[in-house]
C-alpha cells in the first residue's frame, strides 16, 4: 500500500473516532434507572378508606400513597409526608416499601371533612388529594 493512502486512512480513523466520542459524550449520559427513580406527581396515587368515620378520636381511616414514576412503575425508598386540614395522622412521614406504598392512619375528635395531601421527598406534591369525613 501507498504510504499516502495509509496516512489518509489513519487520519480518517482518528477523526471518525473523535467525531464519535464528541457525539456520544457531549451530552451527559442519562440512564433509564435515573428516570425510574423520579416520582411523578400525576401518576402517583393517594387513597383513603373508609371515607366516613366517627369523630371520637379512636376510629381510624387508612390512607395509602402509591409513589410511581412517569411510566407508572412503583418507586421504593421515597419519603412520603401527609398533611391534613383536620384530624391527626399517625406517623405523618414514612418511607415507601418495595411496592412504592406508604400506609398511614388518621383520627379526629372534631367533626368535619379532612382534606389530605401528600408530598414525596419534600418537593413533589401529589396532584390528587383525598378526604375523610368525621361525624
Amino acid at each position: 500500500m501507498d504510504k499516502k493512502l495509509v496516512g489518509l486512512m489513519v487520519i480518517f480513523v482518528v477523526f471518525f473516532g473523535l467525531f464519535t466520542a464528541i457525539i456520544i459524550f457531549n451530552n451527559p449520559i442519562r440512564t433509564r434507572a435515573a428516570a425510574e427513580l423520579i416520582p411523578s406527581s400525576n401518576n402517583s396515587l393517594i387513597f383513603s378508606w373508609p371515607k366516613t368515620i366517627k369523630a371520637d378520636g379512636k376510629e381510624t381511616a387508612t390512607i395509602d400513597v402509591l409513589v410511581r414514576n412517569t411510566e407508572t412503575l412503583p418507586i421504593a425508598n421515597k419519603q412520603v409526608t401527609l398533611s391534613t386540614t383536620i384530624g391527626k395522622i399517625n406517623n405523618s412521614s414514612q418511607i415507601t416499601n418495595k411496592l412504592g406504598r406508604a400506609t398511614f392512619t388518621i383520627t379526629s375528635d372534631v367533626q368535619g371533612t379532612a382534606e389530605i395531601s401528600a408530598i414525596v421527598n419534600g418537593s413533589t406534591q401529589l396532584i390528587n388529594k383525598v378526604s375523610v369525613k368525621f361525624e
